[in-house]
């Protein structure tokens, strides 16, 4: 693979992102009918996502580079949410196509665009907790990972 030149100075070494350009289809795949993928596979596929994406943090020398490690981390932050309520659904954790998640959850909801309620509470318990609509928070994940990838295979591509 060869470097690319995109606006002007910025440059995307295709053959650094590479690994991680491959890495970010299998997820592509995966996100595409993730019926058809075991969680265990998923888990394989998001564990080595990360290990490609750390592999380049520190490593961007463009802004272009930066853009594209950056969609990449916002992608796989997306991938892991869904599989986090992926998991929860398989474990009989749904009800009334709703989960309960932590606090953590309410930034993700902001980000990601999906809505979140409050969850029950007890005086002793020192954490919040939200319900959140399955299927509406997978929907909206699963769109942030599509958009992220495409937009970091864009700028890897070297395409405007």
């Amino acid at each position: 693979m060869s470097t690319v030149l995109v606006g002007g100075c910025n440059r995307v070494d295709q053959e650094k992102f590479a690994p991680l350009y491959r890495t970010g289809k299998a997820v592509q795949t995966d996100i595409e009918n993730p019926a058809a993928i075991r969680a265990t596979e998923s888990e394989r596929i998001f564990k080595q996502f990360r290990a490609e994406i750390a592999a380049l943090e520190g490593r961007t020398r463009s802004n272009v580079e930066d853009a594209a490690l950056q969609a990449y981390i916002d992608a796989a932050e997306a991938y892991r949410r869904f599989l986090d309520i992926r998991e929860l659904e398989t474990r009989g954790n749904a009800r009334d196509g709703r989960v309960l998640l932590g606090e953590g959850w309410a930034a993700a909801a902001a980000k990601f665009n999906f809505t979140i309620e409050p969850g029950p509470s007890a005086p002793e318990d020192k954490n919040t907790w939200y319900w959140v609509n399955t299927s509406a928070a997978a929907g909206a994940l699963l769109a942030a990972v599509k958009e992220n990838l495409t937009e970091a295979n864009r700028l890897v591509d070297g395409q405007p």
